[in-house]
């Protein structure tokens, strides 16, 4: 085997020439920006897309913890992750999990709760696993005490109800950390002011995945809303996906409001960040408007409200039923009601926004 020089440098691929090497034309034994490898950390959240992004208040811990680490994030939305904090982002494919399993880690992080995830986790090799493996009896565990307690809500409805950790101090215990105040971080993005009307702007969400068939708030509902907006005149800029683009495109010429139609990710980042406050439902859109520090209110049913941290900036909005929190993704003949996003009360919204006032332009 031929003997390499400094093969164990951070900018070294193996493959092609590195960035300091292009500009400087140095070979690698005589290269002053040499910086061997010192820890590497690798972090296994392939999604969803909203499940990566309020994963990501975590790299603030690492980067404190282990300044001069390399950082890999394998995932399945490249685009979500911050550039800024991870050395190597990975997409998910036969590809990336072959070669993973071939490489040595100080610290891994398995963060998902899913098959693929954790059987990815046992085949890499790594000093120190955390987070969640795939059993030889075909069963999701977790690897040590820290994550036991996550495991345990995520297996008994009655401990996940009695839950009142947010969602991030779950992710700072499972790798072993206290959580103090990190916050999200976002991708770059391309900052531009697109619409100034000078009155507050009301960014609406009108949807969500429909593998979550109860959290999507009824048309009526989200009708309802906009029509108490427009009397108190605000603007209403309309946001959503795939999904939700005939949706959208509807409510724009019934009411005469703005829709910008479906973005590529940085674009849709921008929008939202032209808003002053977000109205949403559980959603990805839920969690950029977190990133970006806005006004957030968050329209829950289903789900436990203490699971959601909203960074003392913004308010969540319940049916006023005592079964909220029931995790279910349809509704069935056991629900009090055909459907409970009928029950969101539209004058709490108006009001949250009347009450911040000037404050949410700041």
């Amino acid at each position: 085997m031929v003997k390499i020089e400094k093969y164990d440098c951070k900018y070294l691929d193996g493959y092609r020439p590195c960035h300091f090497h292009k500009e400087k034309k140095v070979p690698c034994s005589e290269c002053p920006d040499y910086e061997p490898l010192s820890l590497r950390i690798l972090i296994i959240k392939l999604g969803a897309a909203g499940e990566v992004i309020r994963n990501t208040p975590i790299l603030h811990k690492l980067r404190e913890r282990f300044p001069t680490a390399e950082i890999t994030w394998l995932t399945n939305y490249p685009e979500l992750i911050p550039q800024a904090f991870v050395d190597r982002i990975v997409k998910y494919n036969l590809e990336s999990s072959i070669s993973l399993t071939e490489e040595q880690f100080d610290l891994l992080l398995s963060l998902d709760k899913e098959t693929c995830s954790c059987a990815m986790a046992n085949k890499i090799q790594a000093k120190v696993k955390k987070g969640f493996y795939y059993s030889p009896l075909g069963k999701i565990l977790p690897f040590d005490s820290d994550a036991a307690r996550k495991w345990m809500t995520g297996i008994d409805d009655n401990e996940m109800l009695k839950n009142d950790m947010h969602y991030v101090e779950e992710v700072f215990e499972i790798c072993g950390y206290e959580w103090r105040g990190e916050k999200y971080i976002l991708p770059q993005y391309p900052k531009s002011r697109l619409f100034d009307f000078g009155q507050i702007i009301v960014g609406l969400i009108t949807g969500t995945s429909h593998i979550w068939k109860t959290r999507i708030p009824h048309i009526e509902k989200i009708e309802e809303i906009l029509q108490l907006l427009i009397s108190k005149n605000y603007k209403i800029v309309l946001l959503g996906g795939p999904e939700e683009d005939q949706k959208n495109i509807a409510l724009k010429n019934k009411y005469k409001v703005h829709y910008f139609g479906v973005n590529p990710i940085e674009k849709f980042i921008n929008i939202m960040d032209n808003c002053d406050v977000i109205i949403t439902p559980v959603t990805m859109g839920l969690h950029l408007a977190i990133g970006l520090n806005k006004n957030v209110i968050l329209l829950n049913n289903i789900f436990n409200k203490n699971e959601f941290y909203l960074y003392e900036k913004g308010t969540i909005i319940e049916p006023p039923l005592s079964c909220t929190g029931c995790y279910k993704k349809e509704f069935d003949e056991h629900c009090p009601v055909k459907d409970c996003t009928l029950l969101y009360d539209s004058q709490m919204v108006v009001q949250y926004i009347e009450t911040a006032g000037a404050s949410l332009r700041k």
